[in-house]
């Protein structure tokens, strides 16, 4: 019995870190290298992520090198990766469109120049036990599963950021107040976050896949609600992940902004039209992911790819709106300014 906890701990301690060095881009499989003929171009992203699969598709098909371009990625944790393009240090980057506006309100200017993923891909996993004990199930009501947070302790990574808004918005949702009946802590990794719940140091937490799915699969977690599965559909779209650059990189140089857009919005198309191969593409870059969590977060996370790379200026009031109800903006700002269509190709 002994020797089998010890097997358990271990194999959880493995998952930790293999998680953790994913994330952290430190453990997947390194980015198809591009042609050097090609105009050297610069992206940033928070994280190595299943929400870029359409560069990570791109890559695979040589889409960018079809369009001259030797695309460089680099990784740079969380907002590092919009501080590196207001820098200067790269011309491109991959983020919510929540954090366009916010920049907005500081008199900076990135602006969205095509919709990568379009709905919120966070979701919030319950202890499947503490869930059970409540009369929740997988067939309950959705009012019946946010009725399970009130009173409950929420995990997020930090407060302010995507998750901890959706967490708001599902809250109010279930007819809950998240300033009384939720107890919302910071835990500041992601691996923490499941680690958390297994330990049942916390009743829920809030993130996106592969997060939020290895509770699921592993049996110990239950969905309560999920953007992927679109269980709020008056919220997308929504411009979870978006292709940014400079209005000053998209106004000075528009022919390397159009075939970085062309190049990604390719991506996209090939996410649809060939689902099977672009799954192939992307796992090759989590192999240290096992199969059933990679499954299942591929599973969730494709489908919500943009089609054609369209931002819409609905999807922007609704970022807008998050922002300004969980008190991260005291004003709106002129959203016509946040994005454009401009550089989609035009077929």
């Amino acid at each position: 019995m002994q020797q089998h906890r010890r097997r358990l701990i271990r194999s959880s301690a493995v998952m930790l870190a293999l998680l953790l060095s994913v994330l952290l881009g430190l453990a997947a499989a390194p980015a198809p290298s591009a042609s050097a003929a090609g105009d050297a171009v610069r992206i940033a992203v928070p994280a190595r992520s299943m929400s870029f699969s359409a560069i990570y598709v791109g890559q695979g098909k040589k889409f960018f090198e079809e369009q001259g371009l030797d695309l460089r990625v680099s990784v740079v944790a969380g907002i590092g990766a919009l501080q590196a393009m207001l820098a200067g240090s790269t011309d491109f980057t991959g983020l919510t469109g929540t954090e366009v506006i916010k920049a907005h309100t500081k008199g900076l200017t990135p602006v969205v120049i095509a919709a990568g993923i379009e709905r919120m891909s966070m979701e919030i996993i319950a202890d499947k036990e503490k869930a059970t004990a409540a009369g929740v199930t997988e067939s309950s009501s959705l009012q019946e599963k946010l009725r399970f947070m009130k009173g409950r302790t929420i995990g997020v990574l930090r407060t302010g950021a995507v998750a901890h808004f959706f967490l708001l918005y599902a809250a109010a949702r279930g007819g809950l107040d998240p300033k009384t009946d939720l107890s919302i802590v910071s835990l500041g990794t992601p691996p923490a976050l499941f680690a958390s719940l297994e330990k049942k140091q916390i009743d829920a937490f809030v993130f996106v896949p592969p997060i939020s799915v290895i509770p699921v699969v592993k049996g110990y977690g239950l969905r309560l609600a999920s953007g992927p599965l679109n269980t709020f559909p008056e919220i997308a779209p929504f411009p979870y992940i978006s292709l940014l650059t400079m209005a000053k990189t998209a106004q000075e140089n528009p022919g390397l902004t159009r075939r970085m857009t062309h190049a990604f919005v390719k991506g996209l198309r090939h996410i649809h039209s060939h689902p099977e191969e672009s799954a192939a593409l992307v796992k090759a870059q989590f192999k240290d992911v096992p199969e059933p969590v990679l499954n299942e977060s591929l599973r969730l996370v494709l489908p919500s790819h943009s089609k054609d790379g369209r931002i819409t200026l609905a999807a922007m009031e609704t970022a807008q709106k998050f922002l300004l109800d969980g008190g991260a903006i005291d004003k709106p700002v002129d959203l016509s300014k946040t994005f454009t269509n401009d550089f989609l190709p035009k077929e």
